[in-house]
C-alpha cells in the first residue's frame, strides 16, 4: 500500500475567502498530487469558514478527478458539544460534509477544560499529524487560546507561548499560510 500524504487546515472561522484564494488551494492540491501521485488525506474539523471551505475545494476535486483524496475529520469535542459552535444552517452543512467523509472521530477529551482549550487541542493534533498544514490566517497575533494564530504559532515553534516549557516536540515543515481578510473582527 502507498503511503498517504497528510495536509491539515486551520483557518479564522470568519475567513474571507476570495475566488483567488479558492484557486490557490485547487492549486496546491493539483500540484501535491502530480509531484506525488500518493493518496492525500485532509484533516479537517469542518469548522465554519477557512476548515469546511477546504474540505469542500478537496471532495469538489476528489469528485471531479476520481483521484485518491481522502477527508478525516477529527472533533475537537464531541460532536453535540461541537454543534452548539454552529448556527442551525452551518450545522446542516457540517453534516452534509461528515458524509462525505472517510473517517470521523472524536478526539480524546479531557473533563473541565475550556471549550477553547479543547479548540486548542484539536488544532495540535491536525498540526502534530500533517505533514503540511495550510493556514488561512489574517496574520494578527491576538493571543486568544485555541485560535488561528495561538495555532500558527504552536505549527511555527513546536509549543505554545504559555507552555511553561517551551520546548519543541514537532518537526518544523513550513506552512503554506494564505492571507484572507476577516469579515468581523473575533477571538478564532
Amino acid at each position: 500500500m502507498q503511503d498517504v500524504i497528510t495536509i491539515g487546515v486551520i483557518g479564522h472561522r470568519d475567513a474571507v475567502i476570495t475566488d483567488s484564494i479558492k484557486q490557490q488551494i485547487q492549486q496546491f492540491f493539483e500540484d501535491l498530487w502530480q509531484m506525488n501521485k500518493r493518496p492525500i488525506v485532509l484533516l479537517s474539523p469542518l469548522a465554519i469558514g477557512a476548515d469546511t471551505v477546504v474540505a469542500e475545494i478537496f471532495l469538489t476535486q476528489k469528485l471531479e478527478t476520481r483521484r485518491d483524496y481522502r477527508l478525516h475529520v477529527p472533533l475537537p469535542m464531541p460532536v453535540e458539544e461541537y454543534q452548539t459552535t454552529f448556527s442551525p444552517q452551518d450545522f446542516v452543512r457540517f453534516q452534509q460534509l461528515c458524509e462525505k467523509a472517510d473517517k470521523v472521530f472524536t478526539l480524546p477529551t479531557v473533563t473541565g477544560i475550556k471549550q477553547s482549550e479543547q479548540f486548542r487541542q484539536g488544532a495540535k493534533y491536525i498540526i502534530e499529524n500533517s505533514q503540511q498544514t495550510i493556514v488561512l490566517w489574517d496574520g494578527n497575533q491576538n493571543g486568544a487560546i485555541g485560535g488561528t494564530a495561538d495555532s500558527v504559532f504552536y505549527l511555527q515553534n513546536g509549543f505554545y507561548r504559555d507552555d511553561k516549557k517551551q520546548k519543541s516536540i514537532v518537526t518544523w515543515t513550513p506552512p503554506i499560510i494564505i492571507q484572507s481578510k476577516r469579515a468581523q473582527q473575533t477571538n478564532s
